[in-house]
C-alpha cells in the first residue's frame, strides 16, 4: 500500500523497557487519531529490539511512513539497535 495523500502514517519505535510510556503516548495519540476529522492512515507501534523481527525494512519506512516518532529515553539509546545505527 503506497502512501496516501489524504492520510499520514505514522510509525512510533521505542524500547521494551519504556512499555508504559508507549502505552501512555499510545493514549493520548489515539485521542488525535479517534477525531472524525482524523488524518491518520495507521499508526504502527514497533519495539526497536524486535525490529528487524517485525519485517519492516527501512525501504517500507520510506515508503509507507510519513511520520516516525521515536520515544526517546535512556532504554532506548543503550538498545543494540540505536547503538548500530549510531556507528553508521
Amino acid at each position: 500500500m503506497a502512501k496516501s495523500e489524504d492520510y499520514i502514517s505514522v510509525l512510533c519505535l521505542y524500547s521494551l523497557e519504556d512499555e508504559d510510556l508507549k502505552n501512555l503516548f499510545e493514549r493520548h495519540f489515539e485521542l488525535l487519531y479517534n477525531r472524525p476529522e482524523h488524518y491518520f492512515d495507521r499508526i504502527r507501534y514497533v519495539a526497536v529490539e524486535q525490529y528487524a523481527a517485525s519485517g519492516i525494512t527501512s525501504e517500507d519506512v520510506r515508503l509507507y511512513t510519513d511520520v516516525v516518532i521515536i520515544l526517546l529515553s535512556a532504554s532506548f539509546l543503550t538498545s543494540g539497535y540505536a547503538q548500530a545505527a549510531y556507528r553508521l
